[in-house]
């Protein structure tokens, strides 16, 4: 393949991603790398804060967001594997200036507003990666989600998903390319289903352009281009598009309710490997397209607010062994 046919292929691909479900924003893919030995396992750790900005019908929101997970690759045959990923996010909020009660103009009179504290959401997920030929190989995977406040029924708190797909490998390992079209079941919704394009694609020695999963401190997923002038050091300026879904706490107003929030956080990214297998990532930039909201149970609509742009913050740590 030509430069520009790896561009305009690139180019397709991030256009379909724009068009991907917002619930597989929540999901960590675990594909394979094929720049990753097999048989490995990574750990890592994220933290962000995105700060204080205004919710557009009144009040303020703050939220500091950690992620912590790993993986293993287990090698079942020599052309098989299954990859296990176990996450636990945590997002903290803080709602100031009227958030709690309704803001400015509350809807339909109601009182009730942004109350949430503290949510969990523990998730696991597993997939079978089975290799048709040195290029092609068949994906499956499952997974099982619970988020809650701290509070709440945890019973009405899970979700479930599945999905089929393939990855395709070029023969000088610089390209690879997959899509996953998965089914998951919402909180207080109808299921969803969505098609996720996965690219890695080695540009050169030094440029890499992804579009996958993101662990900073809540999983998202968009796409990343990377600058890496030494083995040491790399740079890069990327987007992630995050959603959260989840069950409230029993004792609010909004009993046994639902809350969501969803944002878009475009970020610049300095990266150092002090050694062989190990990252650690700084992170810099703004929150856009940020939206709250809280339903009944039962998935009636309460209030849906938009918030203002905002900067943020952030710090991982991965590690490969």
């Amino acid at each position: 393949m030509t430069r520009s046919t790896f561009s305009a292929m690139a180019a397709g691909v991030l256009a379909s991603a724009l068009l991907a479900s917002a619930a597989i924003a929540q999901v960590d893919v675990p594909v394979p790398d094929t720049r990753e030995k097999p048989g490995n396992t990574k750990v890592w750790a994220g933290y962000d804060h995105m700060f204080n900005t205004d919710i557009n019908n009144g009040g303020e929101i703050q939220r500091d967001s950690m992620l912590l997970g790993v993986s293993h690759d287990f090698e079942l045959t020599e052309d098989t594997s299954l990859i296990t990923n176990v996450t636990y996010q945590l997002d903290s909020y803080d709602w100031s200036k009227g958030a709690k009660t309704g803001g400015n103009n509350p809807d339909n009179g109601l009182p009730e507003g942004f109350r949430w504290t503290e949510i969990h959401t523990p998730q696991l997920v597993a997939l079978m990666n089975m290799k048709l030929g040195e290029e092609w190989s068949l994906i499956g995977a499952g997974l099982v989600r619970m988020s809650a406040e701290t509070g709440a029924n945890l019973d009405d708190a899970v979700t479930y998903g599945g999905g089929l797909g393939f990855n395709w490998v070029a023969k000088d390992k610089t390209l690879s390319l997959g899509l996953l079209a998965a089914a998951i079941s919402q909180i207080e919704d109808d299921a969803t289903f969505a098609v996720l394009p996965l690219v890695k694609w080695k540009i050169s020695d030094s440029w890499r352009f992804d579009l996958w999963t993101r662990h900073m401190g809540a999983i998202g997923y968009g796409p990343e281009l990377a600058w890496q002038p030494s083995e040491s050091f790399e740079m890069a300026l990327g987007a992630a598009y995050q959603r959260r879904r989840f069950r409230l706490d029993t004792h609010k107003t909004v009993k046994n309710g639902v809350g969501q929030e969803t944002t878009a956080p475009i970020y610049a990214r300095f990266g150092y490997k002090p050694t062989e297998g190990m990252l650690l990532d700084l992170y810099a930039g703004v929150n856009v397209a940020g939206r709250v909201r809280t339903a009944r149970k039962g998935g009636g609509k309460l209030r849906n607010a938009d918030y203002d742009p905002t900067p943020m913050l952030g710090a991982t740590f991965k590690y490969l062994f």
